[in-house]
């Protein structure tokens, strides 16, 4: 980075405060045929303590600067804001006290800021290349990096690719573009092997499990599918399996609990009126009426 004169020091410390930061690099530019980045310059005023004009002033001791951002805020830009306060006050303030002051008084600009507003039609919109004036050069390079109609990325993979995903499950690609929902192109092999060996699809709610716990292991007799609450049943229990045997040694005890669950919450008989009722814990014997009774 070039090092300032004591001249071009002292002319920048004079003029920093009360110029804003594209009109002083352009000044400086001018009147010593160089001029530092904008980060420079704020890095230098930084270390030397100097400060804009605005970051002195009691905003708070100020109602009348409410009272005109109020009025101003509404369908300007932050720098059209800027303008007119410093048209009005001869003060310009800097971007962050625009939004700060937005932000503090609750309003809006309204407008799209750096994006494009809804409707907004693009410049060359409707026009050939012969009204924009492109040369035929340009054409061909244009040509060349055009995404064509139909066109695929250079880096899709073919229908019946594989990869492995973070979590270690095989997936296939099925298509090219999407089929019923987003992101459908992919398929978990196994899902795709239980299928094929089963001849049907898996129901709402089923979920494929490998019996010896080794997800490339895709033989059919190593896929097993169980509901998702006989799943989370296995980890209940927290009975291990390594094959087929014993996960379904382990799956006929959550299905006898989840069996002997429901037996426990059939409908009885109180043993105090005689009325039938659906207990609200296991262990219940009486109605809820005979048990408000005392």
């Amino acid at each position: 980075m070039r090092r300032k004169t004591p001249g071009e020091a002292a002319w920048l410390a004079e003029r920093y405060p009360s110029t804003p930061n594209a009109e002083l690099l352009e000044a400086f530019r001018a009147e010593f045929g160089w001029a530092p980045s904008a980060a420079s310059l704020a890095s230098w005023a930084h270390d030397r303590g100097i400060r804009k004009d605005d970051a002195h002033i009691d905003w708070r001791g100020h109602p009348e600067y409410d009272e005109f951002l109020r009025a101003a805020i509404p369908g300007r830009t932050e720098r059209e804001i800027a303008d007119a306060f410093d048209a009005e006050f001869g003060i310009r303030p800097t971007r962050s006290r625009v939004k700060n002051a937005k932000a503090r008084l609750g309003v809006r600009s309204g407008t799209a800021g750096g994006r494009f507003e809804k409707g907004h039609a693009p410049a060359n919109k409707g026009r050939t290349w012969d009204e924009m004036g492109i040369p035929e050069e340009s054409r061909e390079r244009m040509r060349a990096t055009q995404f064509k109609r139909g066109g695929l990325p250079w880096d899709t993979l073919p229908v019946g690719a594989e990869r492995v995903t973070k979590d270690g499950y095989i997936e296939v690609h099925v298509a090219q573009h999407r089929r019923e929902k987003a992101n459908d192109q992919w398929v978990m092999k196994h899902r795709l092997v239980w299928k094929e060996a089963n001849g049907r699809r898996l129901r709402p709610g089923e979920v494929v499990l490998f019996a010896d716990g080794d997800k490339s292991n895709l033989d059919p007799e190593n896929l097993v599918a169980v509901t998702q609450a006989e799943n989370i049943g296995l980890y209940r229990i927290g009975r291990p399996y390594a094959d087929r045997e014993t996960l379904m040694g382990a799956l006929e005890i959550v299905r006898l609990n989840a069996a002997i669950s429901k037996a426990e919450m059939r409908p009885r008989r109180c043993c105090a009126c005689g009325e039938e009722f659906r207990p609200r814990f296991k262990r219940q014997r009486r109605c809820d009426r005979c048990l408000g009774r005392g």
